[in-house]
C-alpha cells in the first residue's frame, strides 16, 4: 500500500528529510543538502556480486538515456542542472 508523505507525521518522515537532498533557492542558487556533511556510510562495502546488469536492464537504460537526451524527452534547464557544480567558478 503506497502512502502520500502528507499522510505521515513529519517526525516519522525517515527516507529523506528537509533539507537533506541538494535544492535550489528562490534565485536558482544552489543549496547543498545534509548529506554532503556525513561519512560515506557504504564506504567499507565490498563487491556484493558481479557489478554487471542484465542485459536487458542495460538495454533499459540506453534506451532511457537516450530518450532523455533527445529533442522529445530533454528538459530545457536539464543541462544547466546537470553542470551546476561541476565547472570552475
Amino acid at each position: 500500500m503506497l502512502k502520500k508523505e502528507e499522510d505521515i507525521p513529519e517526525e516519522q518522515r525517515q527516507y529523506s528529510p528537509m533539507g537533506y537532498a541538494d535544492s535550489f533557492d528562490e534565485n536558482e542558487r544552489l543549496i547543498l543538502g545534509m548529506w554532503r556533511e556525513e561519512e560515506y556510510m557504504l564506504r567499507s562495502a565490498t563487491r556484493l556480486g558481479s557489478n554487471n546488469a542484465t542485459r536487458s536492464a542495460q538495454g533499459a537504460r540506453d534506451k532511457l538515456a537516450s530518450y532523455l537526451v533527445s529533442d522529445v524527452g530533454s528538459v530545457p534547464w536539464q543541462y544547466d542542472i546537470i553542470m551546476t557544480g561541476s565547472l570552475p567558478n
